[in-house]
């Protein structure tokens, strides 16, 4: 029996994996990455291994890895890009001797160090690229707890995806054979108009610092650069991806 484990297994993204995960293996059989124990008392009801690790600390990667057959490496969220640089060649490293490992990079990764170098390196190996999307989920947050849609998008769509989405394609690229190694992962696209119809809550036509968490995105938004969508989502999911309408419905009071 393969031995799996999920890095960055207590963030949104690798728990939302780990969740879909234990319903297509049996839990005795996965490994969560974690680096607390804080983060292991949360994951106890799944059945899983916990093992303790983090990315700045090269030896924790290597007691992780051991034993284990296939992989899941969720991508280091801190943004500066040569620690995020060195974070990735740790992890690398130590999963030289793992069998199958699926990368979960970003859309636009040739243009991120990081994602670039990860690529490559772990391409060579003959892994898994899940070149994920914008999650849909803040979007949706930020609205609901604002009360209002703030938008700098110049009517522009973006094409973004579900958390739980995201996910699910990652669980099952970790356990079954795909047929190709690059995935372009995104979900339909939507309009901020729709998202305010979607929540009956206002609109409120803003400049970019005026969205907050998201100013860094609105020139790439207004650009259409994030418009278009790719069929791979739904092709590793075996049917339609969650659009702004369902994640609304769920998330919404």
């Amino acid at each position: 029996m393969s031995r799996f484990l999920i890095t960055g297994a207590s963030g949104r993204l690798g728990a939302s994996a780990l969740h879909h995960l234990v319903r297509r293996v049996d839990p005795g059989s996965v490994t969560a990455l974690v680096r607390s124990q804080a983060d292991a008392t949360a994951l106890a009801g799944l059945g899983v291994e916990c093992r303790f690790g983090d990315y700045d600390d090269p030896a924790s990667l290597e007691r992780v890895f051991v034993d284990v057959e296939r992989v899941l490496f969720i991508s280091s969220p801190v943004l500066d890009p040569e620690t995020r640089l060195r974070q990735h060649r740790a992890v690398i490293h130590a999963s030289s001797d793992v069998e199958h490992v699926v990368y979960t990079s970003a859309r636009g990764a040739e243009y991120d160090p990081a994602h670039r170098f990860t690529e490559a390196a772990l391409g060579e190996r003959g892994a898994v690229i899940l070149r994920n999307s914008l999650y849909t989920e803040p979007f949706v947050q930020d609205a609901l707890l604002r009360g209002l849609v703030a938008d700098a998008s110049a009517g522009a769509a973006v094409a973004t995806a579900s958390i739980h989405d995201l996910g699910a394609a990652a669980a099952r690229a970790l356990v079954e054979p795909l047929g190709k190694r690059l995935w372009e992962l995104r979900g339909p696209s939507w309009t901020f108009e729709e998202l305010s119809a979607t929540l009956r809550v206002p609109r409120d036509e803003v400049d970019a610092e005026g969205t907050g968490q998201f100013a860094p995105l609105v020139p790439l938004i207004r650009s259409g650069a994030l418009a278009d969508s790719s069929d791979d989502l739904e092709e590793i999911l075996g049917r339609t991806p969650e659009d702004i309408r369902a994640v609304a419905s769920r998330l919404a009071p």
